[in-house]
């Protein structure tokens, strides 16, 4: 319970603290959900992500076997609530994330941004008040950022390019946050200071 609340509150960070966002544009960048899906993510987000959620755990007294357990498991159920399936399995889906609650969570729409949070168990997102309780709505996934460098053309050479283009897309998203911060020379204020 303690790891599905972690997963939910890293998951409403990554959304939240821009930088963090940057780096899971590329999991939510995917125009079609399949069990695939989950695993698309940007290696520092998996490196990060599996932090802070492991080392709490560990530190809880969780033993390894049994972390690395949750962690299997964790992978099944989430790479299941990736599917394009339309079900929200009746009564369970106010405990349990179910295909279409997160399939909302990915889409573009604007009704739907920051919503649907969690991992294994949605009422977190009840709690917290970032449910969305559209339960039949089945809408387009991808993103909407025009900078984001989105698969065009499906041959070899794109594919690749487009890769290494979503690796720097985060750190190119970092620099030109850092020269919002920088004064122009030629600003009198900065001749001052």
């Amino acid at each position: 319970l303690l790891s599905d609340f972690l997963f939910w509150f890293t998951h409403w960070m990554r959304h939240k603290v821009p930088t963090f966002w940057y780096f899971h544009a590329v999991h939510h960048a995917a125009p079609n959900l399949n069990t695939l899906t989950d695993n698309r993510v940007h290696f520092v987000e998996a490196m990060i992500s599996a932090t802070i959620v492991l080392i709490p755990a560990r530190f809880l007294g969780l033993s390894a076997p049994a972390a690395f357990a949750l962690v299997v498991a964790t992978t099944y159920f989430t790479a299941w609530t990736h599917t394009a399936i339309r079900t929200n399995m009746g009564p369970l889906r106010y405990v349990l994330v179910t295909p279409q609650y997160h399939r909302v969570h990915h889409s573009h729409s604007p009704e739907h941004i920051d919503v649907n949070f969690g991992t294994v168990f949605s009422f977190w997102d009840r709690i917290f008040h970032t449910q969305y309780q559209g339960w039949d709505e089945y809408p387009e996934t991808c993103i909407a950022d025009p900078k984001f460098p989105l698969e065009d053309r499906p041959t070899p050479g794109r594919l690749v390019k487009t890769y290494f283009a979503m690796v720097l897309y985060p750190f190119r998203q970092m620099a030109g946050d850092v020269g919002k911060f920088r004064r122009p020379v030629s600003d009198p204020a900065a001749a001052v200071d």
